[in-house]
Formats: structure tokens, C-alpha cells, sequence
């Protein structure tokens, strides 16, 4: 069995913010705490040792009120990992973002939730957000940074979904993510009706299969793998929806840790312990890396690939593996569950060199099937013979990372 592994940071290095969003997992605010600079440095060494390979997301709070920023990016870029940046674009500048690609800064998501400038300011409490926000996104795309959009998904802006993909489109833009709102922090609502929640994913489903200029996908929306077999795509074991404490984690700005932003339960606390003694000892980390599902997510036929969004299912109902109220599906009695396709080997069907294969087993279990397609339908269409380290880089400056 193959050893789990983190393979996402979320670095929360100031509980500081301008803006007001209702739905503020953390609750930032204009006063707060940043994470003390000796405090980064053990959390990145520490995961270092964990796994070299993590992408860390430098977040906060807005991040950019740092004004050690550079310093941050510069650590983690020299360690190896692959590190962006999460902000709102309040205090990004054309001189700040050179000097963040200098020290190794890869790429910058950006908040934006509706093409109507005026929905995006009242949603984000501050009148020229969303001015600043694609602001920001042209800057970094000039200076050659890979960009996303975030979106947070309501009853108000989903009728503008396609809308928001051809802004994308139109910004450059290499990742369109559509979140839905998990109950912590300020956000005492899911902001969007579980009547809608099935027309949206079916929606940004649809979108994603067709879209070719953007990468479309869904956020804190594990039920989408329900779609899965109508939208004619394989589910492959080691699949699941739900990343918490599986491959992702959340640092905070006091140095506690968390199974994911969205889940309000601290795991360990890194002033105490180690990342590694955290990721391998939690009883609760351990729990979510399970299957014990209770209520209708342990009766439902989707529950290996789905498994629901834990952090919905503890803040709305009280318990850690129970039900997502945002999920309509009804079970019929205790289903079998729908199957999975088993990893086996790597499923390699072109000449690989030892390399190359070393290097694409650093990519996590639930996603390597996918990579490895992608790779080899690459090298039948350029005539490749071996795919090589060389040729893997290749593709992956062609696909964005």
C-alpha cells in the first residue's frame, strides 16, 4: 500500500485582511496576527522532511500585507517546493509581483466572484476589489505567472458561470477553481440551495468536459464524482472527493494545524511537535483516511469516490464522518458501492526510462493515471520513442504544470 503522503500546504501566514467577505473561513480582519518568521521556517523544513514534493500556498488573511513576503517565497522556492501565492489583489503591485517571481514565486490565484464589478465589491465588502482583483491577474500574466481564478459559488452568480469562464478565457487565466461555501468562520450559510447545488455541478461539470482553454473544476464539491460514470469518465482507485487530512493540510498563523481550511479542528500544533509526528500520529487524520462514513454517506453507493465534504458534514450536523446536508442523493437502504478501477501498476503502455517513472511517481496515487494518459497520448502524437525526464518537463510547461 502506498504510504499517504501530503502533497498540499495551505501556509496561513496572517490572520490579517481589508476586506469583509461574508464567507471568511477564518474570520480575517483588519487587526490580527502574523506567523512569526522562525515559525515559518520550522513549518517548511518540517515538511520538507514530510515530502519535498508538496506545492505550498502561501495564504492567509491576505498574504500580501507582509511586508517579509519576498522572504517567505524565497524559503520555500529554495527548499523545492513548488510555491503560489492565494490573495484578493489588495497591495499587489507590477514592482511587487517581479521581485516575488525573482525569488522563485510560480504562480497567483485570485479571488473574483461575478463579471459585475458591483456584485464582487458587496460580496467582498470593499468598493474596487474586483478592479484590483483583474488588475492583478493581467500584472501576473505579464510577468509570466501561471494564474487562477477563484470563485465562490451562490444562488446569485450561478447563472453567470459561462460568463466567468470566457472572462478567464479572456484574462489567460490556466485554472477556473468554483468553490462552495463551507459553514466556518463568518459564513453561517452554504450561500447556495442544495435545489441548485446539483444544477451548478452538473453545470461546471459539463464545463469542465468541454473546455479546452481553461481547466474548469469544482471546489469543496466532492459529490461531482457521482457524474462521473454519466460523463463517461474512469474512477480509479485512491480517488475520493474529499482532501482533508488525505493529501492536504492548513497551517495557521499561530503555528496550528488543520486537516484543511475548511475544517475547524486542530490536528497538532507545530510550536509542540512536527509536521511529520502531526501527519503520522493524529487519530483524526487517521479517521478521515478511512471509509467509516455515518448517515447517508455510509449508505450511499458513491462513498469510496465521494465520501462527501467532512468539514460540511462536522460544522453543519456535529459529527466528523457524518452526512453532507448540501447533497440531496438518497440511498436506497445500504448500496453497493460503485467500483473502482484497482491501480495495479502505474498502467504505463509507452517505453518509459527509469527516470522518468521515478519522477512520475512523486505525483500523488489519485492523479497519476491521469498524468501518465495525458503523457503518453503527447508522445504518440510528437512520434516519441522513450519517454524521458526531458520529454516530462516538456509537457509539463505545455499543460501548465
Amino acid at each position: 500500500m502506498e504510504v499517504v503522503k501530503p502533497y498540499l500546504l495551505s501556509l496561513s501566514v496572517t490572520s490579517r485582511c481589508p476586506l469583509d467577505c461574508p464567507h471568511c473561513f477564518m474570520d480575517a480582519r483588519r487587526q490580527g496576527h502574523d506567523m512569526h518568521p522562525e515559525m515559518v521556517a520550522k513549518v517548511l523544513g518540517d515538511l520538507k522532511d514530510l515530502n519535498p514534493f508538496t506545492m505550498v500556498i502561501i495564504t492567509g488573511g491576505e498574504p500580501m500585507l507582509r511586508k517579509d513576503l519576498e522572504d517567505i517565497v524565497k524559503l520555500s522556492s529554495d527548499l523545492g517546493f513548488v510555491t503560489v501565492l492565494a490573495t484578493t489583489g489588495i497591495g499587489f503591485s507590477e514592482e511587487r509581483g517581479k521581485r516575488l517571481v525573482e525569488v522563485g514565486l510560480k504562480g497567483v490565484s485570485v479571488s473574483v466572484d461575478s463579471v459585475d464589478p458591483h456584485f464582487h465589491d458587496s460580496f467582498r465588502g470593499v468598493k474596487g476589489s474586483w478592479k484590483r482583483a483583474i488588475e492583478t491577474l493581467k500584472i501576473c500574466k505579464d510577468l509570466g505567472l501561471e494564474t487562477q481564478i477563484n470563485t465562490t459559488v451562490t444562488d446569485q452568480n450561478l447563472d453567470q458561470i459561462e460568463e466567468i469562464r470566457d472572462l478567464a478565457v479572456d484574462l489567460g487565466v490556466k485554472i477556473l477553481n468554483f468553490f462552495f461555501v463551507v459553514c466556518t468562520g463568518r459564513a453561517v450559510r452554504s450561500f447556495i440551495s442544495s435545489e441548485r447545488y446539483e444544477e451548478a455541478l452538473r453545470r461546471i461539470g459539463n464545463l469542465a468536459l468541454r473546455e479546452r482553454r481553461v481547466m474548469v473544476r469544482p471546489r469543496c464539491a466532492p459529490h461531482i464524482y457521482r457524474f462521473f460514470p454519466e460523463f463517461d469518465l474512469p474512477v480509479t482507485g485512491g480517488t475520493r472527493g474529499c482532501p482533508a487530512g488525505r493529501f492536504y493540510l492548513r497551517v495557521d498563523e499561530r503555528g496550528r494545524v488543520y486537516p484543511c481550511p475548511y475544517l475547524p479542528v486542530v490536528v497538532g500544533d507545530i510550536s509542540r511537535e512536527t509536521l511529520r509526528e502531526v501527519w503520522e500520529g493524529s487519530e483524526i487524520l487517521k479517521t478521515l483516511r478511512g471509509e467509516d462514513y455515518s448517515g447517508r454517506c455510509g449508505l450511499c453507493r458513491f462513498r469510496l469516490i465521494c465520501g462527501g465534504c467532512r468539514a460540511r458534514a462536522l460544522t453543519e450536523t456535529g459529527d466528523l464522518m457524518g452526512e453532507d446536508p448540501l447533497c440531496d442523493y438518497e440511498p436506497e437502504g445500504t448500496e453497493e458501492p460503485v467500483p473502482v478501477t484497482d491501480h495495479g501498476d502505474d498502467s504505463f503502455t509507452l517505453p518509459w526510462s527509469e527516470e522518468a517513472r521515478e519522477r512520475i511517481r512523486r505525483v500523488p496515487l489519485f492523479l497519476r493515471r491521469v498524468v501518465i494518459r495525458i503523457v503518453e497520448r503527447m508522445a504518440t502524437e510528437e512520434g516519441v520513442d522513450v519517454i524521458t525526464p526531458e520529454f516530462l518537463e516538456k509537457v509539463r510547461r505545455k499543460r501548465g504544470g
